[in-house]
């Protein structure tokens, strides 16, 4: 299987280009005999396929479900069954598995059909989650026993989009520790970063970066930020499936340890372009109508849990990470393989919009 230079990048393995993609995650040395029969429930999107080549370098036996829309070129040595979540899963009935990683979806009646289809000929349920389903953020060093959204929420009427989606995952949460009694893993993470992710949180300040200037940087600079690079969560998934780790976890990088500042000094670290940080106060950026920036929070004391999220039992379990500066580089040497086009990334503020708004609040500010 030979992948291109591009797809190299995607997955963050420029100057890997004469490995095998099966040898480049994670611990090389490979299980003892055929190793773990995995069922991956997705596996080429973003988080996929660092999910599936950790496995295969483990020695693991990988299957994957999945509509083979996204990526379908990948992994062609692996055993492949096309199908939907949501239609028939019979190809799926009767085969046997030591574990399942689901990673394709969020709605409780989907995930309630697959556990139960899957339970018999299972041994271990890995699903991942996400943080979306906490209710309350005005606390930091949220745990796993921090109260979720249940089940029958996913219809109430007064949840905006983001609350909905909380709901569902954690009506999917219930539905496979309920079918997986003792047998599963849930993984909450949000957000997941690194090269290939198609939401461009980070890759937007990457690209800030090296764009050079003025950057606009929103609220405090003090503001903490956590996140989870892809590579480091899917080699801990597979740690997990390895290990069957029973109970729920919060993946992420350290409570109240990196700031916002830090990650934008990162990124221009890397980018080696010079450039400075304009602070602009949230509620100046909300009076102008700005709706979103990547890693900012709003509303600071509503959301004090925001990046002081607890994630002791996932490293006490075996979750590792590399150091930031890394995800940094990496995140940029992707970014430098777009078009001039795909530079643009369609998130956060365009160049104009973020040189407005720096007039706009200077023109406003105190003298110091």
């Amino acid at each position: 299987m030979k992948l291109t230079r591009r797809q190299l990048a995607q997955w963050g393995l420029v100057g890997l280009a004469g490995m095998s993609p099966f040898m480049v995650f994670g611990n090389q040395n490979t299980l003892g005999g055929p190793g773990l029969k995995i069922l991956i429930l997705g596996g080429t999107g973003f988080l996929g396929p660092h999910i599936v080549s950790n496995a295969v370098a483990r020695g693991h036996t990988v299957t994957l479900f999945n509509r083979g829309k996204s990526d379908p070129h990948l992994f062609p040595d692996l055993e492949k069954i096309k199908g939907q979540r949501s239609g028939n899963l019979a190809a799926l009935e009767g085969r046997k598995w030591d574990v399942v990683i689901d990673t394709s979806s969020f709605m409780p009646n989907e995930v309630q059909k697959s556990c139960a289809l899957l339970k018999p000929n299972t041994g271990h349920y890995i699903y991942m989650s996400s943080t979306a389903v906490y209710k309350d953020w005005t606390k930091p060093d949220m745990t796993e026993d921090a109260p979720i959204y249940s089940m029958r929420d996913p219809e109430s009427a007064e949840y905006g989009p983001f609350q909905k989606y909380g709901a569902a995952k954690g009506g999917s949460e219930s539905q496979v520790r309920r079918i997986f009694k003792g047998q599963s893993t849930i993984i909450r993470s949000d957000p997941i970063v690194g090269p290939g992710d198609g939401h461009h949180r980070y890759t937007y300040w990457t690209r800030k970066a090296a764009e050079g200037g003025e950057i606009l940087g929103p609220g405090k600079g003090s503001s903490y930020v956590q996140y989870i690079d892809a590579r480091d969560l899917a080699q801990w998934i597979i740690h997990c499936a390895e290990k069957a780790h029973d109970g729920t976890f919060n993946a992420s990088s350290s409570s109240g340890a990196y700031t916002i500042e830090e990650l934008i000094t990162d990124c221009q670290t890397v980018s080696e372009q010079p450039s400075s940080v304009v602070w602009v106060e949230s509620d100046f950026l909300v009076a102008q109508g700005v709706q979103d920036i990547p890693f900012w929070t709003r509303d600071p004391e509503v959301m004090l849990g925001v990046g002081q999220l607890n994630v002791t039992k996932a490293a006490q379990h075996g979750l590792k990470q590399r150091p930031k500066i890394e995800t940094a580089k990496d995140v940029y040497e992707w970014y430098q393989s777009f078009s001039e086009e795909e530079k643009q990334l369609g998130v956060g503020l365009s160049q104009a919009r973020q040189a407005e708004l720096i007039a706009a609040w200077k023109s406003r500010a105190p003298s110091s």
